[in-house]
Order: structure tokens, then C-alpha cells, then sequence
């Protein structure tokens, strides 16, 4: 006898699917476990990731030496001298005007206090300098002509494109701005080396030995004229505008080098280590100050 299934002929018997299983979540510790790591690798992380993006600004920063003292090396070999930084008589002729660098640089740029056209931006900025127009100067005793209350301080010779020694002799370096404000953006004077009395020797410029009186106005007093916080490594020494870090130094071979400090001068002894030199009178004058 045949028997027929109550699902009909033919048909298949029917089976109810299993209901699917839930899936599994995370559970309150191991989420707290996941966010102690990834806390962990940021901690770890973002300080390395600081010091990249500084030398990243420290590179910037050297390329733009680099630039300007090429530009002042084909100035000079265009005219057999470097450019002259001079107030007066008047007018002033600074090594930025439009009439020097900036026409070889193709830069037009009105000064906020003058009709004067000059080099201003990023060209001539150093990143680590904020809301600065300018950050550089000129190494006052390469100038061909400068005012001559700085030849009567006795603390340097002047030079030109043919001195010897030319991978040594400081062409441009960082300053400290001294001019502009917060509106109007800050800028180095034109000059780095001026800011001297009658005795001074190559170490204090480099901040030992008492070092030189000078006002940054946005940072305080300092003892140089070159800013080493600009480029000082986090948690090294030094601080505030203590001549304790590295800056960027430009040289009349038109190589630029980020320098520490202590590899210019040395604080034991206060002089000049020679090897970036403001004039070729530098091993004579490097004596222990007064």
C-alpha cells in the first residue's frame, strides 16, 4: 500500500531553519584593553612625529640659506662685490632691496613702513619664526660698504667674494627680529655681527662669555644675535633665548649647515671653536673676554 505524506505528492518535507546564532561583542575590559593601547601608541608616537615635522622646518629653513647665499654669490660675481647694507648717507641700501637681491629673485614686496621694495615671505622666513616677514641677515663685514660706526668697534675686518677660507666665513645666518610688530609682521634688521662694543670677541657673538646685550622685544633680552631656540631639539638643553640650541648658518661657498652651538663656541673657555669665523680676523681677536 502506498502511503502519500501530508506534504502532498511529490513534495518535500519541510524542516524550520535554526535561528542563526547572535554574534559575540566585545566585552567592557577588552575595550578598555584596545583603548589603552591605541593610547599608548599615540603617546609613543607623537613626540617622534613632532621632531619629524621640526626637522622638516629645520630642512625648509636650510634650503632657504642656501638660496640666499647663492643669490649673494652671483650678485657678486655679476658686480666683484657683495651687496652694501648702509643707513646712511641717505637713502639706505640694504642687501633685501629690490634694486639687489630682490630683482634677482623676482620678488616684489612694499614694506609696511616704506615705498621701499623689498624682500619679504617665505623666501626669506624661517618657519620657526611666527609671524616674521624676514628672519636673516647679512654678515655685516661682508658688505662692500657699511656705516662706519661698526668699523670703529675694531671687532672685525671686512671681507669679499675672493677671501679665502670661504666654506668658513658666515655669508647669512638666522637673527632675531628686532623690528615690525604683531600687525605689521617681524623682520631681522638687515645685518648680523653689528651689534657689538669695542672688545668683542668671535665667542660672545656666539653667546659665551657674557655673550652681547641684545632685545629681541618679542622674546625678552638675549645674549646673540642668532636665535638657537629657533631649532633646539625638544627636552635637549637650553632655553628661553639662551645661546643653547642650533641654527641655520650660511657660508661664502654658498653651503648651508643647521650648527650646534657648542660646536661654535665653548663655554669652558669662552671662545670661539673657528669654525664659522665673522672675519677673517676672528683667530686673532679669539681671546678670553675682559
Amino acid at each position: 500500500m502506498i502511503r502519500i505524506s501530508k506534504a502532498g505528492v511529490g513534495g518535500a518535507k519541510r524542516f524550520a531553519r535554526p535561528a542563526p546564532a547572535s554574534a559575540p561583542g566585545f566585552t567592557l575590559v577588552e575595550l578598555l584593553v584596545v583603548v589603552a593601547i591605541v593610547a599608548l601608541l599615540l603617546a609613543i608616537l607623537t613626540p617622534t612625529l613632532a621632531r619629524a615635522r621640526a626637522e622638516a622646518r629645520a630642512i625648509v629653513c636650510l634650503n632657504n640659506v642656501h638660496q640666499l647665499c647663492v643669490v649673494l654669490t652671483e650678485y657678486a660675481s655679476q658686480y666683484g662685490r657683495y651687496p652694501p647694507n648702509v643707513q646712511s648717507p641717505a637713502p639706505a641700501r640694504w642687501w633685501y632691496d629690490y634694486e639687489r637681491l630682490g630683482r634677482m629673485m623676482q620678488v616684489r614686496s612694499n614694506s609696511s613702513t616704506s615705498t621701499t621694495l623689498e624682500v619679504r615671505g617665505p623666501a626669506v622666513t624661517c618657519p620657526e619664526d611666527p609671524d616674521a616677514v624676514r628672519s636673516y641677515a647679512m654678515n655685516v663685514f661682508a658688505s662692500c660698504t657699511f656705516d662706519k660706526a661698526i668699523t670703529d668697534t675694531k671687532t672685525g675686518a671686512q671681507w669679499g667674494p675672493n677671501c679665502g677660507n670661504p666654506c668658513s666665513l658666515i655669508l647669512v645666518a638666522e637673527r632675531w627680529a628686532t623690528g615690525g610688530s604683531a600687525s605689521t609682521g617681524w623682520w631681522s634688521p638687515a645685518t648680523i655681527g653689528s651689534v657689538a662694543i669695542a672688545g668683542t670677541t668671535p665667542g660672545q657673538r656666539f653667546g659665551v662669555g657674557g655673550g652681547i646685550f641684545l632685545n629681541t622685544f618679542r622674546y625678552g633680552p638675549a645674549n646673540s644675535e642668532l636665535p638657537f631656540a629657533y631649532h633646539r631639539k625638544r627636552g635637549g638643553p637650553g632655553g628661553g633665548t639662551q645661546a643653547i640650541g642650533r641654527v641655520v648658518i650660511g657660508y661664502a661657498d654658498s653651503h648651508a649647515e643647521l650648527k650646534r652651538s657648542d660646536l661654535l663656541a665653548n663655554p669652558g673657555t669662552n671662545l670661539s671653536l673657528l669654525d664659522s669665523l665673522w672675519s677673517p680676523r676672528d683667530m686673532a681677536l679669539n681671546v678670553k673676554p675682559r
